[in-house]
């Protein structure tokens, strides 16, 4: 601990003297998703979000380029001496992982004992030309867990390797590539049956012995500059919009996928463009061992009306084009257009589509607060609407009878979230509290057959059998509470705690939680309540201890007790878990579902 500290008080003598950023417009690669590094510029963004305002914190993952930018644009303000020690810490830490945007001592290794490797911190290999920036280095993750009640040894083994650079300063590229087994804890493997024998956030896997699971995680793309203000990225990979622990528009989930992103940036506004390719599986095409094809087109505005006021737009479509046995189909070119309204061509061409739209917003106050808040609606009815404020009127005694007859239609299908952050909680340096709230109304995210044949319905907002936004789909209403502290420069303590409630099927049922199924089958078509059908509730809590023995080297202390209790005792499911592990280049997964 002793030579932490020392390392570090020479690291921050010279951070704010020395930092320079590589000149040009040359095209950056992005920070990966659920890494510490975007927890990091979260609360930058809070604290200090005079040195953010050019970066866009609603469509995540991050530029690596914008990460050192912020650093610069701090550094060249006085008031950087109100950077608690912590944060300066971070900072050196961004610095290293983003080292090709950082010409710094600061980055390079004060010890380099294999040459010619790890002559920087963060990287195993890096080379750098005039012509090229090449960096390597290994993934790694390995486990070992015991499951009260179960004598099984629980354990996650994970290998591979990250390469990331750029040719003439003008094309990005990225790519990570592992192999993984696991054997996981009972309520991780349901969910795994529940989706077609696919494990969260992956895609196709093969069983592992008896009871494990084998599979491949890939991920790469490459990034170049249309224009100055345009930037284009190509690849396999996943995406998130919003400012919360969950995403009601779109979340990362599933497993990667491909897509085209268009990103302008305009002052104060940014447009997105995202057009994906998806997989409907396990449905494969007539003929073929391919699975089916489906496509999503989506625009997302958002506007930064102050340095702590953020205002986001966004439209979706999901579309899958064939004949009436699926066997003729692809992209609809009408939604390639970048700038049209997706509503108005859906509904040109026959209404077949599932179109979503949506709204966030963000305001930051008093440098340690954030509150947020996400929109999603799949479709309403204004006269649906009409009885349904109808009957609060009523409920709230501002009308003495109700005008209706009927309420809650199954055409009312939204998600609505609002969240807060408060950082440095009671005064106390680097304790960030978060808490969130998410519901989900019955249907939503899921369509009809459009063949009328009875078949299952492609157009679901989903990809590889896993939903796009929540986890767990619609019908929900949800509780999170997320604690984080570092109370030293290499420890990090998260506590998440989550309260879902959830209304699911029995045989032969639909009453709007499981976005696969054709809504059409639904149960009735007013009187559908959040929650409704037969109530699950969840309570899972999520605590781990993380300590950084070198850069991006964490070794892992974990613990999950979730407790699964639904009113047909079908789905009761007691679950305590403990994990220690090490990791490298490697963020830790989620299993908060």
């Amino acid at each position: 601990m002793l030579n932490s500290i020392q390392t570090y008080i020479k690291l921050t003598a010279v951070l704010f003297i020395t930092v320079s950023i590589r000149a040009g417009h040359a095209q950056s690669v992005y920070i990966p998703l659920g890494t510490q590094a975007n927890d990091m510029m979260d609360r930058f963004d809070i604290k200090y979000p005079e040195y953010t305002r050019r970066i866009n914190t609603t469509t995540k993952p991050y530029k690596r380029k914008d990460a050192v930018d912020f650093i610069r644009a701090a550094n060249a303000d006085s008031s950087t001496a109100t950077f608690t020690d912590v944060d300066r810490f971070n900072m050196v830490y961004l610095l290293s992982d983003n080292s090709e945007w950082a010409s710094d001592s600061l980055t390079l290794s004060k010890r380099q004992l294999l040459r010619p490797f790890y002559k920087e911190q963060a990287d195993f290999y890096s080379f750098t030309s005039d012509e090229v920036i090449f960096k390597i280095s290994p993934v790694f993750h390995l486990d070992y867990g015991r499951e009260h009640g179960s004598n099984e040894t629980k354990y996650f083994n994970t290998k591979g390797f990250e390469v990331r650079g750029s040719i003439n300063n003008k094309v990005g590229f990225y790519s990570f590539l592992t192999d993984n087994q696991a054997f996981l804890p009972e309520y991780i493997n349901r969910k795994r049956l529940l989706q077609c024998n696919v494990m969260s956030g992956e895609g196709w896997q093969k069983n592992f012995k008896n009871g494990g699971t084998d599979f491949f995680t890939g991920r790469g793309y490459f990034t170049f500059n249309v224009t100055k203000n345009i930037d284009v990225q190509f690849g396999q990979d996943k995406n998130f919009y919003g400012n919360g622990y969950r995403s009601l528009l779109l979340s990362d989930y599933s497993n990667n996928y491909l897509f085209l992103k268009l990103n302008t940036h305009i002052g104060p506004i940014h447009y997105q463009n995202l057009f994906s390719e998806l997989l409907d599986y396990p449905i494969q095409s007539p003929g073929s061992n391919l699975y089916k094809k489906k496509y999503a087109t989506t625009h997302k505005l958002d506007v930064k009306v102050f340095d702590n006021l953020s205002v986001g737009f966004f439209e979706n479509v999901i579309f899958c084009r064939g004949d009436s046995n699926g066997v003729k189909g692809g992209f609809d070119f009408h939604y390639l257009n970048p700038v049209i309204f997706y509503r108005a061509v859906e509904h040109h061409l026959g209404d077949n589509d599932n179109v979503g739209l949506g709204m966030d917003v963000k305001y930051n106050f008093l440098r340690h607060f954030s509150v947020y808040g996400q929109v999603y609606v799949d479709e309403f009815n204004f006269n649906d609407i009409k009885m349904d404020i109808d009957t609060f009127l009523v409920r709230i005694k501002l009308r003495s009878q109700r005008s209706y007859s009927t309420q809650a239609s199954f055409r009312n299908k939204f998600g609505f979230q609002a969240g807060l952050k408060y950082i440095d909680v009671g005064g106390i340096d680097n304790l960030d509290a978060q808490l969130e709230y998410n519901i989900v109304r019955p249907y939503t995210y899921s369509h009809y057959d459009v063949t009328y044949k009875g078949k299952v319905p492609e157009e679901s907002y989903s990809h590889y059998r896993q939903p796009l936004a929540h986890p767990l789909g619609a019908n929900l209403k949800e509780f999170v509470a997320i604690v984080r502290y570092q109370p030293l420069f290499p420890l990090y303590i998260t506590v998440k705690w989550f309260d879902i409630t959830q209304g699911l099927d029995s045989t032969g049922t639909n009453y709007g939680s499981n976005i696969f199924l054709d809504y059409e089958t639904r149960e009735h078509d007013y009187g559908n309540t959040l929650c409704q059908g037969y109530k699950t509730h969840i309570q899972l809590a999520d605590m781990m201890i993380s300590y950084q023995l070198k850069h991006n080297i964490f070794a892992d202390l974990r613990y999950i007790y979730r407790l699964e209790k639904s009113v047909l005792h079908v789905y009761d499911l007691k679950t305590q878990y403990i994990t220690l592990g090490l990791r490298m280049n490697f963020a830790s997964r989620k299993f908060d579902f």
